[in-house]
């Protein structure tokens, strides 16, 4: 008797299939299998006992049928690279904002079948990077960052996920403030860190002019001012930052207190333009979080850190 006849595929460079198949059947059999660039073709006449015959042709149905499904699934597996959303944001990381910020998003996008991912860039630098379409959101925008549409491929997701407060330090324990109308009528020297504009657009015109101390350098410096009496108020852009200032050993020995929020600022994450579809989903889930707790839940876990 002479062995069975064997029909072979070899292996193409473009990564076709490598089949070797063992049939026996009685008449031909044409079996044509295509997937892409998988083209598999076998026709060969081998005798064989006229009892196998249903047999071979049954379990040959069968082998077409399974090699189209394990050919026909990759072409349906989508890559996880194609379900990260990359974030820029101005706050450093590692800040409570940007901890913030980081826990809502990640949770949000994880229910929109997403991943999350963020990079800190200086704000010009965000602003590249959207209008380029390097990244697909930024995290950190005020509400009416786009007012005049000169940013056309901001979108923004109309729930606030965090807040800058602006935060008022005193070394006198009885000082209370609660609002910018205190600092004035306080008559109190206040000082604050030049360039943040917020800062300056309530204190400049609205508080004696001899009575402003900016200070051009660093806020820890504007602590140390007020520590060492030159002023009696230091207002923090982003007070939930002050506390890597307060590890510094000047402060530390000093009678440095919070007196109070002055201000807030809400932050609202905003989406590429071509992401724009999405943008009322991702508004409903953020509140869906906030409803549900877990946005007090992050707050806690970012202060104890």
């Amino acid at each position: 008797m002479n062995p069975p006849h064997r029909a072979e595929l070899d292996p193409k460079p473009t990564g076709c299939l490598v089949l070797t198949l063992f049939l026996t059947c009685k008449a031909p059999l044409p079996i044509c299998l295509v997937n892409q660039n998988v083209t598999l073709a076998l026709s060969e006449k081998i005798p064989l006992m006229a009892t196998w015959s249903n047999k071979m042709k049954t379990i040959t149905a069968s082998l077409c049928f399974v090699f189209i499904l394990v050919l026909t699934v990759p072409s349906a597996v989508k890559s996880d690279e194609m379900g990260v959303m990359k974030f820029s944001t101005a706050a450093p990381l590692g800040s409570d904002l940007e901890k913030l910020t980081t826990l809502v998003l990640t949770e949000a996008f994880k229910r929109l079948g997403y991943s999350y991912e963020v990079e800190s860039y200086p704000q010009k630098r965000g602003i590249y990077l959207m209008r380029t379409g390097r990244v697909d959101g930024d995290a950190t925008r005020v509400y009416g960052f786009n007012k005049e549409g000169k940013h056309p491929y901001y979108v923004r997701v109309n729930e606030s996920h965090a807040a800058i407060f602006f935060d008022a330090f005193v070394t006198d324990p009885k000082i209370k403030i609660t609002s910018w109308e205190d600092l004035k009528n306080g008559n109190y020297r206040v000082g604050y860190l030049e360039g943040v504009k917020f800062s300056e657009q309530h204190l400049i015109g609205f508080i004696d002019k001899d009575k402003l101390i900016s200070q051009p350098n660093s806020n820890l410096n504007g602590l140390k001012q007020l520590v060492n009496g030159r002023t009696d108020v230091y207002i923090y852009a982003d007070g939930s930052r002050a506390k890597n200032d307060m590890a510094d050993e000047e402060l530390k020995k000093s009678t440095i207190t919070f007196a109070g929020h002055v201000d807030r600022i809400d932050l609202y994450p905003y989406l590429q333009k071509k992401h724009e579809p999405i943008a009322d989903i991702l508004t409903a889930t953020i509140r869906d979080i906030k409803k549900e707790g877990l946005f007090e839940i992050f707050q806690k876990q970012v202060s104890e850190n």
